[in-house]
Parts: C-alpha cells; sequence; structure tokens
C-alpha cells in the first residue's frame, strides 16, 4: 500500500437499512470490474422487483464493458 496509487479492482459492499434503520439486506460480491454490476443487479431483484435473494443469485446475468456485452 502506497500513497497515491489506484486500487486494482471496485469494492461495493452495501448496507441497505429498513425504516427503523435496522439492517435490510447486505450485498457484495467477488470478480474484479464485474463486481457493481453483479451488486446493482442483487439490489434491483431484491428490493424493486421482490425476488429472493436465492432467486436474484439464480438469475441471469448480463453486462456491457467497453461494447462487449456479456451473458453469464
Amino acid at each position: 500500500v502506497e500513497p497515491h496509487k489506484r486500487p486494482r479492482s471496485s469494492m461495493s459492499p452495501v448496507i441497505v437499512f429498513d425504516k427503523k434503520n435496522e439492517p435490510l439486506l447486505v450485498v457484495g460480491s467477488p470478480g474484479g470490474s464485474s463486481i457493481i454490476p453483479f451488486v446493482i443487479k442483487t439490489l434491483i431483484n431484491v428490493l424493486d422487483w421482490k425476488m429472493s435473494l436465492q432467486e436474484s443469485i439464480a438469475a441471469p446475468h448480463y453486462m456491457n464493458k467497453n461494447e462487449v456485452t456479456r451473458l453469464e
């Protein structure tokens, strides 16, 4: 670790709290530059589309990086 160095990968651990300020959901992901799209997919699936966490994890994943679309 040195000053003025950039991290090699993104990190985006997320804690979602409910209206009572209690933890509702904690998510994160391994995967280098794919971390952020995986975390966002999980948040949208669970919070907006009301999927269970397991359904969200099992759902197909797609992302576009540098004009290349990946489907998993």
